[in-house]
């Protein structure tokens, strides 16, 4: 199979290796030509930029894992609907409509917030730009005449994405006391091994929510974290979880299972032991 990678950023990259590794022709996009990813051709190109989209031929599967350079509303519009946008609109010119894309979305296209369960089925509903602008990228792939799968992942972690870690190891940790605060996390690992379980399955679903296999509460992750960093305890914050942008819903990944991914990390207690034995 024949696979481009648009956005080769550290998820991108992961899967572009592992897809490499099965023995798939894989190409690179990113804007620069950056470091060499062992069995990847890199091709410079930039989303935002349709004249700079000169795809390969003969492309089997797109898998788009782009990354907003901040967080902005004009950056998640350039990265999102915008670049896949360009992206399909370059694959149509190609004249490659078995084309497969992968997309690379996020749990935060669901606006409950109620510690409710959430999966594939539950409207698509986000209070905030980030996931307004991931919903408008959905949307494209959706109505687009190619076959189109939507990855919503959860939070990831991995190596390199020690950012809870390091906020418990500097007593910096907090957590709400209004509500649970539900978690949703997917180690990167789990992250790049689901999209090329995704890329070898005949007819995968429109969406695929890409989270392990436990939702938390975010204080007893931070509980967990600090016992064995022997660490202060996590402190109750002030101002709620609206206010610190803490989610709360519950997302399932029985579809995911059901379609025959086994996870190397079922939950955060085997994701994060993986990370503090390095």
């Amino acid at each position: 199979m024949r696979v481009l990678v648009v956005g080769m950023g550290d998820l991108g990259a992961d899967f572009a290796t592992r897809a490499a590794a099965a023995g798939h022709e894989v190409f690179g996009l990113r804007r620069s030509q950056g470091a060499s990813t062992d069995g990847v051709t890199r091709i410079v190109g930039d989303v935002t930029r349709p004249e700079t989209l000169s795809l390969p031929d003969g492309l089997d599967a797109v898998a788009y894992a782009v990354a907003a350079d901040e967080r902005s509303d004009a950056a998640y519009e350039r990265a999102y609907p915008v670049g896949l946008g360009n992206v399909l609109a370059a694959i149509d010119e190609a004249h490659a409509p078995t084309t497969r894309v992968l997309f690379v979305s996020s749990t935060g296209v669901y606006g409950q917030g109620d510690g409710s369960w959430v999966d594939e089925s539950s409207p698509t509903d986000p209070p905030t730009f980030t996931g307004q602008r991931m919903v408008e990228a959905e949307t494209f792939l959706a109505e687009s005449p190619v076959r189109g799968t939507t990855l919503r992942l959860g939070g990831i972690y991995g190596p390199g994405r020690t950012f809870l870690i390091d906020s418990v190891r500097g007593g910096r940790a907090t957590y709400p006391t209004d509500a649970p605060a539900w978690t949703n996390r997917i180690h990167r690992d789990d992250a790049a091994r689901a999209m090329l379980h995704v890329l070898q399955i005949d007819e995968p679903p429109p969406a695929l929510c890409v989270v392990d296999r436990e939702p938390t509460e975010r204080r007893v992750v931070l509980e967990w974290l600090a016992e064995r960093l022997d660490a202060p305890p996590p402190q109750p914050a002030t101002g709620g979880a609206q206010r610190m942008g803490v989610g709360d819903k519950r997302v399932r990944s029985d579809a995911l299972v059901a379609s025959g991914f086994v996870h190397t990390y079922p939950s955060f207690r085997e994701g994060y032991a993986a990370v503090l034995a390095h």
